[in-house]
């Protein structure tokens, strides 16, 4: 017997009509996950095949997954009733599938474990491979200009490092912010109490 729960994902219920097939892959779903480094890919017929290290742990685990995209997620609906956004088919890793959907005007996804009890290891993993997915899927709910940023730099640097290169690169970031911010504080400083 399988387990299934349900997590609020926060989002707006116009994600329904973002174009799945576009935004999203199976190699870009497993990139997002911020523990996973992607350390072989083999497509398979019903998907993708992969070897990952979990960065945290430092385990080897290996997967098989397949990205549904929902074949009507640009009709026309009402958003009181259960509408299905996409689903995430996993094999050999303790979830049998993800599933993101809009119910009730909101956004949720259900998991549904393979076990009837899962593990907290696993639970923890799931929920942060999710948490990572709705950040980015909120990059595409509206169009700023910060959010237009974040997407150029996730697509073009971020998603193609491994765990360990963006934790360097995000230090980096901020310590270059911190640094400007001090010399920005200094000029202004000089000219006021000269």
């Amino acid at each position: 017997m399988t387990m299934k729960t349900f997590y609020d994902l926060a989002l707006p219920v116009k994600i329904i009509d973002l174009n799945i097939n576009q935004l999203l892959d199976e190699e870009k779903l497993l990139r997002l996950h911020p523990h996973w480094s992607v350390e072989k890919l083999e497509k398979t017929p019903s998907g993708l095949k992969a070897d990952l290290e979990d960065y945290a742990t430092e385990k080897p685990l290996s997967m098989e997954l397949m990205l549904e995209p929902a074949s009507n997620s640009n009709s026309s609906h009402d958003p009181e009733e259960s509408f299905e956004i996409f689903r995430i088919i996993i094999k050999e890793y303790g979830v049998k599938e993800l599933l993101f959907l809009s119910r009730e005007n909101k956004t949720q996804v259900m998991v549904c474990w393979d076990n009837e009890q899962a593990k907290k290891e696993l639970e923890e993993n799931t929920f942060l491979w999710i948490r990572a997915i709705q950040e980015y899927l909120r990059l595409y709910t509206s169009r700023t200009l910060r959010n237009i940023f974040f997407r150029v730099v996730m697509n073009k640097m971020l998603l193609k490092m491994n765990p360990s290169q963006r934790k360097i690169c995000i230090l980096i970031t901020k310590i270059s912010i911190i640094e400007t911010v001090v010399i920005f504080v200094i000029i202004i400083g000089y000219f006021c109490f000269r």
